[in-house]
């Protein structure tokens, strides 16, 4: 059956997004780092005193007044580019405005800048504190502590934080400095800066621990004395002292300790006697299955009860309670040991359970995963159900790491253009939570299931290759290129094989794919790969370093109908393998498209009602045709629409150029012609290709600024006024390019040309309908087409205009589980907003299966929605993830639609489209 294609839409109005920040110099920013590494300030000018009358003193005028405090002063340049690009560097707490840092206008921005400079600062000696670190009195360790103490409070205060953003308040807790000032740490910044004043040479020492306090410090002071060896007794009897303090302080957990301070806790005794019973167990020399079940456990109800309850302190309390099991559960989790396979299940569904305690997934996420982990609830099962169960437990992995990406890589992307250490800090975070237990668990029982099917990828280098997931099958040989940053403006090679960490919205042909994140099974470059036979693999975040090794090599590359996955390099592949490559490219099925039956004569704008499905390459595009035929048998839920038809385009196109002695369509078929003459020739793919894009690049200008036919902008405007009964430029519109060369047996062709959301102004209109009618000359357009199909010259565009509506959600419906590969089976996709799931969004997906069962194969993870303006274009606003896109309600209806759909329309080979 033909996989048919549906865009859905609800009505809701929404917010906008605040004004952007200006894109900043990187190359200035590149400068500016280097030479804070070098400066003794770093990013800082001076210290001063802040007064809470707003005066500010110089360092030895104190303000005598309460709630006075003393930190550095940003550069002037640091200050700009915190104002014009929202690109905060050594940022200080105490003093900065709680709902600035929480910043949450921009996606809670700032406060994740933070928490990436901490991670650069770990691993970067100081990062662009280098020299500054041991800036007296630039940051004061106790002011920031308490700063932030207050900031947690104020954010723990917010319910609707609290709810809809528990993975990144609970994050700020982990990352923010917020501890009590007890008498230990005292004495240590005490007896440091006695010891700093006898011995001048200590001062970095005490610096330090005054400034930013940690672990290291306690080598840092070994090393002192070590290399002082005519210090006097008494101080280094003080240093030793300092010593023995600072390894009380960082210590391993001392559980007595623990259960005595919860005994003075305010928790309500439920929770206080779980939390002293887990306590109590963890004394024992090895974390027991029993013991890892109660921790796991209290983890999940440690989050029901931060939610319900309405203290921020008691929240605070609970938060700091929550990271330090998980700190617990990551630090021991290696005494355990798995004896039998029930175990093993058992230990992943407890780990899986923990990416809701920490926020990595929702809670209704985690009780459809749940659902749908059979083993999770001891249920009965065969050799089919473990790898059932096994394919689940991967999502709970892909969903977290997406949940990380979603939220941090705005950050990361946009530090890591100036600095880029930052591409670490992603993998840092992900391997410093529970998907690091959970995915290795998930790794041995997909090896004990590769040993018993015989079946297991063959990935070179990599022992246990069972995070490599097949998305759809064929095979290349190629250069493997691995592209860690973003891929959005790379230049790509077509034979090349790439591994992206996140695929370029716009990928053109490639000879194969590899990519951390799946997007989902209907964006466009999922069908698109899907329809051209590249070979596609989701691989996990730890097998994506792996790849590391191969990269730059020439590479055999393929993936089986069931999934499985071979990777390896040219000098190991069999003669089987090379002998599809040796003479010519693999031979490929090309077709070539039918232009006799193209109906040019009409060249006015038409009513779409007036059309149907057998219109479809013919008249218009699969789009408007199928649109119109939906509109025949559910013409209250579809949209009027005004088509402009194939002849309008032709006519237009055999105008003459002007200045030239030709016209525009002659113009193309010289193209072709020229190109096929080079290659009988002898001249080179290539060469060919770079002739043949060149000469497109001028055509698609020329195009743009093609004269109008003298009746066309008449007869349009008659158009908008007796099908959308209102005025050219009045009403916001979609123009959607509708060619004859979409959604043909095995190619969908599926966004491949110019889409316009939401264009109210009459001139962006008209220039709009040009813009379409060039796009598919574009680089890309072409090149997939090219690959495809045997006259992709003869592609002619039509325009579907739709009027815009703004949506809740909208996305895309196949007739057909492209996961499941069951024919009757149903595959939806859904972001929030307008043109939800078909850019590779992380949308929220599902198979519908036959026998009435609905999948969740993922949550959405788009951090954005966009909703159109009633003066036309479009806005975005942030969302969050905390409920579902679709009801059980809605999953009812789609099922509904797609069965009248198959009842009333045949979607046979020629009826799929996408609208």
């Amino acid at each position: 059956m033909k996989n048919t294609l549906i865009w859905i839409c609800l009505v809701i109005l929404l917010p906008a997004l605040t004004g952007q920040p200006a894109k900043p110099d990187i190359e200035v920013l590149k400068r500016a780092i280097v030479a804070y590494k070098a400066d003794q300030r770093g990013p800082y000018k001076d210290i001063r005193w802040f007064c809470p009358d707003g005066r500010i003193n110089d360092p030895k005028t104190p303000c005598n007044q309460e709630g006075a405090f003393q930190r550095a002063r940003y550069k002037d340049e640091v200050d700009r580019f915190g104002k014009q690009h929202h690109i905060f560097l050594g940022q200080i707490l105490m003093g900065t405005s709680k709902e600035n840092f929480l910043d949450v206008s921009n996606y809670f921005s700032r406060m994740k800048q933070y928490q990436l400079e901490q991670y650069l600062q770990s691993i970067d000696n100081g990062w662009i504190n280098e020299k500054a670190q041991f800036y007296r009195g630039a940051v004061q360790a106790e002011d920031e502590m308490a700063w932030g103490r207050e900031f947690l409070l104020h954010m723990l205060g917010q319910q609707d934080l609290i709810e809809n953003q528990f993975f990144i308040t609970r994050r700020a807790v982990q990352t923010l400095p917020h501890g009590l000032d007890d008498q230990l740490k005292q004495r240590i910044r005490s007896v440091s800066k006695i010891i700093s004043d006898e011995e001048p040479k200590f001062m970095p020492v005490r610096i330090k621990i005054h400034g930013n306090p940690q672990a290291s410090d306690i080598l840092a002071s070994k090393n002192f004395i070590e290399a002082n060896k005519n210090l006097n007794n008494a101080t280094r009897q003080k240093i030793q002292d300092l010593i023995r303090d600072m390894e009380v302080l960082y210590a391993p957990l001392n559980y007595d300790q623990k259960i005595i301070d919860l005994s003075k806790s305010r928790l309500d005794s439920e929770l206080k006697s779980d939390l002293t019973d887990v306590y109590r167990r963890l004394k024992t020399s090895q974390l027991d299955f029993s013991t890892f079940v109660a921790l796991t456990d209290l983890l999940g109800g440690l989050r029901e009860k931060i939610v319900a309850t309405n203290n921020a302190r008691t929240r605070l309390e609970m938060m700091d309670h929550s990271i330090e099991l998980e700190n617990i559960l990551l630090n021991r989790f290696s005494e355990m040991n798995q004896a039998y396979l029930g175990e093993l299940n058992a230990t992943i569904c407890q780990l899986a359970s923990v990416t809701y305690a920490t926020g990595l997934t929702e809670k209704w996420e985690w009780k459809k995963l749940e659902g749908q982990m059979a083993s999770c609830h001891g249920d009965a099962f065969m050799l089919h159900d473990l790898m059932e169960f096994h394919r689940e437990a991967k999502k709970s992995v892909e969903w977290s790491v997406n949940m990380f990406r979603s939220h941090y890589n705005p950050v990361i992307n946009l530090f890591a253009a100036f600095e880029p250490l930052s591409n670490g800090f992603m993998d840092d975070m992900i391997r410093s939570s529970v998907l690091l237990p959970l995915g290795q668990k998930i790794g041995h029982l997909g090896q004990w299931l590769n040993e018993e099917l015989d079946f297991r990828n063959e990935i070179e280098g990599v022992s246990k290759a069972s995070g490599f997931r097949g998305l759809n099958p064929g095979y290349a040989f190629g250069e493997l290129e691995v592209i860690s940053g973003s891929a959005e403006d790379l230049d790509i090679d077509k034979s090349k094989i790439y591994v992206f960490d996140h695929p370029p919205s716009d990928l053109k042909p490639v000879a194969g794919i590899f990519t951390v994140s799946e997007g989902n099974p209907v964006s466009h470059i999922q069908l698109l790969a899907r329809n051209l036979g590249i070979p596609n693999t989701v691989v996990g975040k730890d097998d994506f370093a792996r790849l590391q090794r191969l990269n730059g090599s020439k590479v055999f590359y393929a993936v089986s109908p069931k999934g499985t996955v071979v990777l390896k390099s040219a000098r190991t592949m069999t003669r089987e393998e090379s002998a599809l490559f040796t003479t010519v490219e693999r031979a490929q099925t090309k077709i070539n498209v039918p232009t006799d039956r193209l109906k040019l004569d009409i060249q006015t704008p038409i009513d779409m009602k007036t059309l149907d499905k057998a219109s479809s390459g013919i008249v218009c595009g699969p789009k408007a045709a199928n649109l119109a035929e939906l509109k025949k048998h559910f013409p209250e839920h579809v949209v009027e629409g005004i088509v402009i038809p194939f002849g309008v385009f032709k006519a237009h196109m055999d105008q003459s150029i002007p200045g030239r002695n030709t016209t525009y369509w002659e113009f193309v078929e010289e193209t072709f012609e020229v190109a096929k003459n080079k290659l009988k020739d002898g001249s080179s793919e290539t060469e060919i290709e770079r002739y043949q894009l060149d000469r497109l690049e001028i055509l698609r200008e020329m195009i743009k600024v093609m004269p109008f036919l003298s009746t066309f902008e008449r007869d349009l405007e008659r158009s908008f006024q007796s099908v959308l009964n209102t005025p050219l430029g009045k009403i916001p519109v979609f123009l959607r390019s509708d060619t004859n060369m979409e959604d043909l047996k095995d190619f969908t062709g599926a966004g491949l040309n110019l889409t316009l959301f939401n264009v109210l102004d009459k001139t962006k209109i008209l220039q709009g309908i040009k813009d379409v009618w060039a796009s598919p000359y574009t680089e890309r357009s072409y090149k997939w087409r090219q690959k495809f199909l045997l006259n992709p010259e003869n592609v002619y565009p039509s325009i579907l205009i739709i009027p815009g509506v703004n949506v809740d959600y909208s996305g895309v419906l196949i007739t057909k589980g492209l996961t499941s590969g069951v024919e009757n089976d149903l595959t939806i996709a859904f972001n929030r907003g307008v043109g939800g799931a078909v850019d590779g969004q992380a949308a929220e997906s599902y198979t519908l299966h036959v026998e009435g069962f609905n999948r969740l194969e993922a949550p959405a993870r788009e951090a954005t929605m966009r909703y159109l303006s009633d003066r036309g274009g479009t806005s975005t606003r942030y969302v969050d993830f905390a409920e579902a896109i679709l009801s059980e309600e809605d999953l009812d209806e789609i099922r509904t639609l797609a069965k009248e759909a198959r009842v009333k329309i045949d979607l046979g080979e020629d009826g799929g489209t996408e609208i």
